[in-house]
């Protein structure tokens, strides 16, 4: 089996969603492929994602955290940061907390392309979508889900 050609080589690309699983499932392929094709994939998750369903017992939390690890390290991301808003809690932050975040990623991994939900999303997904809008337009392309 032959090695993909190293075409996006000094490329990189930012990821940015509400909570773990969110990158896998809705970008997982496009961001294991960039990945593989020589791009720096980083990712900016928002929330642990411990409002969610499943798990068992323990801490949600917790959980989603260690599969977050587990999952960057099969998509080949260069790095990521999950930071610790409450989740479902996001549309109700204090005002300009998202957008700063949002911004200090893109401000400090310079991506050529940053991807995320769009604005089609309920609650927290919108939410992050809508103050990804802002900042995102520092990079050179913004891809919505």
């Amino acid at each position: 089996m032959t090695s993909p050609p190293r075409d996006l080589d000094g490329r990189s690309l930012l990821a940015v969603f509400a909570h773990p699983d969110d990158e896998s499932l809705a970008a997982g392929g496009l961001l294991s492929w960039c990945a593989a094709r020589g791009a720096r994939v980083s990712l900016l998750c928002l929330s642990r994602g411990e409002a969610g369903h499943g798990g068992g017992e323990g801490d949600l939390g917790a959980v989603r955290a260690l599969e977050l690890r587990e999952a960057a390290k099969v998509l080949g991301l260069a790095e990521y940061v999950l930071l610790s808003h409450p989740d479902g809690m996001l549309p109700w932050l204090e005002d300009g907390e998202l957008e700063r975040d949002i911004a200090t990623a893109i401000r400090d991994g310079s991506p050529d392309v940053v991807v995320t939900f769009g604005e089609d999303y309920q609650n927290d997904e919108m939410c992050m979508a809508i103050a990804y809008l802002f900042p995102a337009t520092q990079a050179q392309v913004c891809l919505q889900f």
